[in-house]
């Protein structure tokens, strides 16, 4: 299948499936020889769409911590040119299974235990947080960022465990301070209703 575009050719490969049906891939045009600004679609047989773009994740140091059943991923023009199943997202060395694809957000369910990180040769390292990246179609790659099923480790969560214990043990003993006062008030009333 080919498009020309300014008077320049741009192919990609097909596949037949069966005796009354094929798959082609579309053309890869350069974004800056197209123009979006035209309204008039319907003039042309092969419409032709914005590259999606997903943003990485906005974390700290664009690690995401693993918080519920769902992963989502933000972007855009996310579903202007592909489907669910032309996407497909890895976390390490396994898969994120896509649920959902909108203009501007991806869902996917991502494995319930940490996978290994893949490593610059795509072999397992269990030593690093992998990495999520979004493949769409064979030239479409974007890295996200990394996915821990880890705790997070940060000054805040140490300072709260301790601060938690103290406020327990201080509203302990103030019970306890109350309990001896009410029990010397209640033993002090007694002894004065039994003077007179």
């Amino acid at each position: 299948m080919y498009t020309i575009v300014d008077g320049q050719e741009y192919n990609s490969s097909c596949i037949v499936d069966t005796a009354t049906e094929m798959k082609c891939k579309s053309p890869r045009v350069p974004a800056e020889k197209l123009d979006f600004s035209s309204d008039d679609q319907d003039a042309h047989p092969l419409e032709l769409e914005y590259d999606p773009i997903y943003y990485p994740f906005s974390e700290k140091n664009g690690i995401k911590y693993y918080k519920s059943d769902y992963l989502t991923i933000n972007g855009m023009n996310l579903d202007r040119a592909s489907q669910e199943t032309d996407v497909v997202v890895r976390i390490g060395t396994s898969y994120c299974n896509v649920t959902s694809l909108s203009r501007s957000q991806l869902t996917c369910r991502p494995p319930t235990t940490q996978p290994p990180a893949r490593d610059a040769n795509g072999k397992p390292d269990v030593n690093k947080i992998p990495e999520v990246v979004v493949e769409v179609g064979d030239h479409l790659k974007f890295t996200i960022g990394k996915l821990s099923y880890e705790v997070p480790s940060s000054q805040d969560a140490t300072l709260t465990k301790p601060v938690i214990i103290g406020v327990i043990t201080g509203a302990c003993i103030l019970v306890v301070i109350v309990i001896i006062i009410l029990i010397a008030y209640r033993r002090k009333s007694t002894e004065s209703s039994r003077c007179a």
